[in-house]
């Protein structure tokens, strides 16, 4: 028999040991098979493949971030609460996505910035403020038809939210189900997924990042649609006494059309995982080759810190949490480490 403070020991081991797939699993309502896809299953595997391999099949975790947590807010609450009436005050909707990031936050027993440092009470307060803004801003823009820029932001009526999406495909003669919750429905049967995003040049979200996604294409298909939209919230910030602090978002609509050869594209892809990762067998005879991103020796920003001018660091810029131990295990690290200079 566990006593108290064993059982809460128990349950974060079980809750940092899930992964997306098991989440799902306990949102839907629907069992999951064994021949079951989530979107960002496959995603993962298309961004680097030893990642993919850390991730679901050795299972290990790296910590909460602060990004993801804000995401999963806009949608899961934010939005839920805000759908049934543009015209509402949103006050009490910005309070509750600040009090949920807050309460998140503090909860977290793995949290860390990109960086790897902990967080601090008051940075935590602090992107609480910043996520306070942009969720004000945001909404303020839905309601008045444009963004703080003047730009133009016009949703169909919203008949749901957090619907689940299934399609099914038929590779080398077996059905595969792929599955993943769409944020938004409309009542003319289009679908729109809400991303919160860098405005950065170098990482912004734009028509062309569309094409490399899959979301767009799964979720359509799964709903019986060819119409989709992303409507992308950009968390702007301007510095303020030595530091970056949001600034009012910008608002987008990327609307596209899903045509034959965009579903062919998606088929491949599915296709291709299925091969080269033996899913559909238990990962038993699949193969997981790193595929590092060389972006140079500046960060987003433009900017080179000595931690970039490491071969360690520079190898791959992918945001990962497996870097080091990618280095060492697939690229001779412990052979090949720079010293950082004095």
């Amino acid at each position: 028999m566990l006593n108290e403070k064993a059982e809460k020991e128990q349950g974060k081991i079980e809750k940092n040991t899930k992964t997306s797939y098991d989440l799902w699993k306990e949102k839907s309502e629907i069992p999951w098979d064994s021949k079951d896809l989530s979107p960002s299953r496959l995603s993962h595997w298309g961004k680097c493949p030893a990642s993919y391999e850390y991730y679901y099949i050795q299972k290990i975790r790296g910590g909460d971030r602060d990004y993801f947590m804000m995401g999963n807010i806009l949608d899961e609450v934010v939005m839920e609460e805000f759908r049934h009436d543009f015209t509402q005050d949103i006050d009490d909707i910005v309070e509750l996505a600040a009090d949920t990031l807050m309460k998140r936050m503090t909860e977290s027993d793995t949290l860390t910035k990109s960086n790897g440092d902990e967080y601090t009470l008051a940075d935590m307060k602090s992107t609480v403020m910043d996520f306070r803004t942009w969720v004000r801003h945001f909404l303020r823009a839905l309601q008045e038809g444009q963004d703080s820029s003047g730009r133009a932001v016009h949703l169909p009526v919203i008949s749901d939210s957090q619907t689940e999406a299934f399609w099914t495909v038929n590779i080398d003669g077996v059905d595969v189900r792929l599955r993943g919750f769409a944020d938004l429905v409309h009542e003319d049967g289009s679908v729109t997924d809400l991303k919160m995003a860098s405005p950065l040049a170098a990482v912004m979200w734009t028509d062309g990042k569309v094409m490399s996604e899959l979301q767009w294409v799964i979720y359509s298909q799964g709903l019986n649609t060819n119409k989709f939209r992303y409507l992308v919230m950009d968390k702007k910030a301007v510095r303020s006494e030595g530091r970056r602090v949001a600034a009012p978002c910008e608002v987008r609509v990327l609307s596209h059309t899903v045509y034959p050869k965009d579903v062919e594209n998606v088929k491949k892809k599915i296709t291709s995982f299925l091969r080269s990762t033996d899913f559909l067998n238990g990962h038993k005879t699949g193969v997981f080759p790193p595929t590092p991103l060389y972006n140079g020796i500046a960060n987003k920003f433009g900017s080179r810190p000595k931690a970039l001018q490491l071969t360690q660091n520079n190898f791959c810029q992918h945001l990962c949490d497996y870097k080091e131990q990618c280095f060492k295990e697939h690229f001779s690290g412990d052979h090949r480490m720079d010293e950082p200079s004095e």
